[in-house]
């Protein structure tokens, strides 16, 4: 049938389904457009006038009522006359709230500059495309929606929950729970606004975007001057290249503005250029990307971000000690009262081991003894545990710094050649069960006498031969300190080199 011919066909078909009130111009022109396969622009040509936040004043001539969108899209001889490319319609206001719950749209729908002051139901729906670029709605609910190609909720998008019903639902801007997704869901420059609800057990919620278990084979984009007033919320999504939000700006005062606890990812998870308002936390708990991108401007304020279980492989740009300890203290609360217990291992090791993998082993073990110092700051630990671990940190940096055992061998080998050169100088050094006074310094060596009595195991025939005079008690103190000492560095030695101590 030749496009003409269907469109007078459609134009028909809906006079006799709608005949009062008649069709009204933007509904004649939409339905021609979709049979012709063209767009139907009933704009102004004004951009005050064409603003759909003031589509309240736009006349009968600009508005489709939502029933004949619905009986569009779902009755069969009418769907079967649009043209494949769909419905196309600029600067149109739907009057009521189209319910498209569980249809199968064979068509894409695409309202671009349009109005939907009721929102839209799309829930369990199935369509090729959903494009509402510019457009100002109510509540969209899509919970399990099938997108077998792209969703635009970007250019100036702007949804409202709405306060009437004031539920969970229709307070959300956005809902997509379960949705799929075929392309990109796209909502750059968008604007989501959720409305603060009261929850049965007392608390406050307030959801702009929620796409909890949410399936996309592209990307998903929150940035470019996108702009979310409430949660955005994508706990165990799935996005099949990028989770872009670069330039967004989240806020959520009191609760979490970017909640993608356990979201895979399977590229990159951009934060770079992104805000977060004031007490607005981000929570990556147990998310799983590829590569994260992000900025010391884009992290949110101190306590309010959560990395516990959070895995990565690359950084686009690695982090050094005082950035990526700054980052990881983020998790923790500002008030010192709340400190205790908040500390979590995992996102350090984490973090060091990316560095390691990037080549960056100085940075990683700095990472790893920052990681003992907050564990002390805000772990569990008792006094005795506290101070063992300061202990090992001055010692051998954790197992990271063993070179620092070989700094105090050094020194103490030096102040024992001092202690030992005296006494032998003093006749204080003598050979046990001799009374004999000392021989020729040929016979005794304080550099190596020090070095034998600091080496445990090592026999270096010096110590069994000459003793400290036992009527001279600091000078046998000492001698022991010495021995002692060298047995412990020994151990620290061996703790390091193994790794018993990291593994603390």
């Amino acid at each position: 049938m030749p496009p003409k011919e269907k469109a007078r066909r459609l134009v028909d078909l809906a006079e006799k389904a709608f005949s009062e009130p008649p069709l009204g111009k933007a509904e004649r022109e939409m339905l021609r457009a979709a049979a012709m396969g063209e767009e139907a622009d009933l704009r102004a040509g004004n951009d005050a006038e064409d603003d759909p936040a003031g589509a309240d004043k736009w006349g009968a001539d600009r508005a489709v009522r939502a029933e004949l969108l619905c009986w569009l899209c779902t009755e069969p001889e009418a769907s079967g006359l649009v043209d494949p490319r769909g419905v196309q319609v600029l600067g149109v206001r739907i009057d009521g709230r189209p319910d498209l719950s569980c249809a199968d749209v064979p068509f894409p729908l695409g309202f671009w500059g349009c109005a939907f002051p009721a929102g839209l139901d799309l829930m369990d729906a199935r369509l090729p495309g959903l494009f509402l670029n510019g457009s100002h709605t109510g509540p969209i609910t899509a919970d399990g929606v099938t997108v077998t190609g792209d969703v635009f909720l970007s250019d100036k998008f702007h949804a409202t929950g709405d306060v009437f019903p004031r539920d969970k639902f229709h307070a959300t801007a956005v809902r997509l729970h379960g949705a799929s997704v075929g392309g990109n869901l796209d909502c750059s420059g968008g604007i989501f606004k959720g409305l603060t609800i009261r929850l049965p057990e007392g608390t406050e919620t307030k959801v702009a975007l929620s796409a909890d278990r949410i399936q996309v084979k592209g990307s998903v984009f929150l940035k470019r001057d996108f702009h979310a007033t409430g949660e955005v919320r994508l706990l165990g999504a799935s996005v099949g290249v990028d989770l872009d939000c670069g330039g967004g700006t989240f806020e959520n005062p009191g609760g979490q503005a970017l909640n993608a606890e356990g979201a895979r990812v399977g590229r990159g998870l951009v934060v770079r250029g992104g805000k977060f308002g004031c007490h607005s936390g981000m929570s990556l708990a147990y998310a799983q990307v590829r590569v994260l991108a992000d900025a010391p401007a884009s992290w949110p304020e101190r306590g309010e971000l959560v990395l516990d279980g959070f895995t990565y492989d690359a950084l686009t740009e690695p982090r050094d000690i005082k950035d990526g300890l700054n980052w990881l203290e983020r998790q923790y609360p500002e008030e010192r009262k709340e400190w205790r217990g908040t500390f979590r291992p995992q996102p350090y090791d984490q973090l060091a081991a990316v560095l390691r993998r990037m080549g960056h082993e100085k940075d990683a073990a700095g990472v790893l003894v920052g990681k003992q110092r907050h564990r002390r700051k805000y772990g569990t630990m008792g006094f005795w545990a506290r101070a063992w671990n300061r202990l090992m940190g001055a010692m051998i940096g954790h197992g990271y710094k063993v070179g620092r055992v070989a700094w105090l061998a050094l020194g103490l080998w030096l102040l024992g050649v001092l202690f030992f050169w005296q006494g032998y100088g003093a006749g204080l050094i003598v050979r046990p069960g001799s009374d004999e006074p000392p021989p020729s310094v040929a016979g005794f060596c304080p550099w190596i006498y020090s070095l034998d009595v600091l080496l445990p195991v090592v026999n270096l025939h010096q110590e069994e031969v000459w003793r400290p005079d036992p009527t001279n008690r600091l000078l046998r103190w000492y001698f022991w300190a010495q021995i002692l000492a060298g047995w412990f560095l020994a151990t620290l030695l061996v703790a390091g080199l193994t790794g018993i101590v990291r593994r603390e």
